[in-house]
């Protein structure tokens, strides 16, 4: 999201120009059984065009613009080594289709926020929402 080692930061930066990606999701660490690591998922598309989706959503015309979700602090710990989000999935889907959809968003600090692709230029291309995501006290 952030490494420019080994021509990362070259398919990211052309990632971003060509308009490809869409949405990125920081999700907290303990997820996972085999690991503790946070991980990221990475939303894709071909096409931000204003048009209806497979599911019938009408999608409004999102070029250019991306969408930072800030997830780490997401769940609640089963128990001492696995964070459990179930609950927080539906949180995370509804504001990613509110968002494509132009119905209801709203970037909400602490959590999410969407950029166009200037600022992502100011920041070098970095796709680090907590880079983007406004802090709360």
């Amino acid at each position: 999201m952030s490494s420019n080692t080994n021509n990362e930061g070259t398919i990211r930066k052309a990632l971003i120009e060509n308009d490809l990606v869409e949405c990125m999701v920081a999700l907290p660490g303990q997820l996972f059984t085999n690991t503790q690591i946070p991980a990221c998922i990475w939303f894709l598309t071909n096409s931000k065009d204003k048009r209806e989706d497979n599911a019938g959503r009408n999608l409004r015309d999102r070029k250019n613009e991306f969408l930072f979700i800030d997830a780490r602090n997401l769940g609640y710990m089963k128990d001492r080594v696995l964070r459990v989000c179930n609950d927080d999935i539906n949180k995370i889907t509804e504001t990613f289709h509110k968002w494509k959809e132009g119905n209801g968003y709203e970037n909400e600090p602490g959590f999410c926020k969407s950029e166009n692709i200037d600022e992502l230029k100011k920041h070098d291309y970095v796709l680090t929402p907590g880079r983007y995501v406004e802090r709360t006290s």
